[in-house]
């Protein structure tokens, strides 16, 4: 599995020109081969699941890495020698739409770090924790969407699915936004601002959820602040709310890693919850 440039007049921009294309992934991947009596040869499907697994996680580790609009715009499936079949054109097995939002851009003294982080994160996800697991599924549904406020909605419920326990009651915002500032502030004031940002968040993403007119809601919660910026500062806390609760579980439960979180508050001892984090 690797990237590969498409140079002007390339392979997949020609066959299928959305005009927008960069880069490629690429994935050779092996079929048993039918020949003579045998049953007829396996379906393109088997030639497909596996691939677009690979290219979802890859594509899911791009945007846990950094933010900017990227997506999977169409899979092409062809064998890669004869096919007495006649399937040697290939065929699209996917096809989405443009990102919205600002390009992605990988430059290249950024490479080793994504390599180092990919590794990382086909050590350590996806599948094993069901709480990272819907949080990186709402991540990766907040790009598809093409309204602002359906993108909050996917965000705040991914920090929902890991700041708070089924069955908690009381003023759900409050846990959530001091979990969550506990969790990313590396000092006082910048947990101050966390956990001011993401309550706000969570009761935003109430009143839309509940009927409220959105732009009087988005109005009246942000006043002056450019719904644009706030919503790049929430999908930037869960980028890395992921990465931190991710490290809290490598060696606890969901639910542990949020009792040692609540400990930790109580307690005071943030500092001790940074060494761990840094460590991990």
């Amino acid at each position: 599995l690797f990237f590969s440039h498409l140079p002007s007049g390339g392979l997949i921009p020609a066959l299928f020109p959305l005009g927008f294309e960069q880069f490629a992934l690429e994935c050779v991947w092996d079929v048993p081969k039918r020949i003579g009596s045998h049953a007829s040869p396996a379906p393109v499907g088997h030639a497909y699941d596996v691939p677009k697994k690979q290219f979802d996680e890859t594509l899911t580790a791009l945007r846990l890495f950094k933010s900017g609009a990227t997506s999977l715009t169409h899979i092409r499936v062809r064998p890669v020698g004869w096919d007495w079949q006649g399937f040697s054109h290939g065929i699209s097995m996917r096809s989405q739409g443009a990102p919205l939002g600002s390009s992605y851009e990988l430059p290249p003294n950024e490479v080793p770090a994504f390599r180092a982080f990919w590794q990382r994160y086909r050590t350590w996800m996806p599948g094993r924790h069901k709480r990272i697991d819907s949080a990186l599924r709402r991540l990766n549904y907040g790009y598809e969407r093409s309204r602002p406020e359906d993108r909050l909605l996917d965000h705040v419920i991914a920090l929902e699915a890991m700041l708070l326990d089924e069955g908690e009651q009381g003023d759900l915002a409050y846990r959530l936004a001091l979990r969550g500032a506990a969790l990313l502030g590396r000092n006082g004031a910048e947990r101050e601002l966390c956990f001011a940002r993401l309550r706000l968040a969570y009761g935003l993403r109430s009143k839309i959820a509940h009927g409220s007119p959105v732009e009087a809601a988005v109005r009246k919660a942000l006043k002056e602040q450019d719904l644009g910026a706030f919503l790049t500062n929430i999908e930037n806390d869960l980028r890395r709310s992921i990465a931190c609760f991710t490290q809290l579980t490598r060696t606890r439960s969901d639910k542990d890693a949020l009792r040692y979180l609540d400990t930790q508050i109580v307690g005071g001892t943030y500092g001790r919850l940074r060494l761990l984090l840094r460590r991990r």
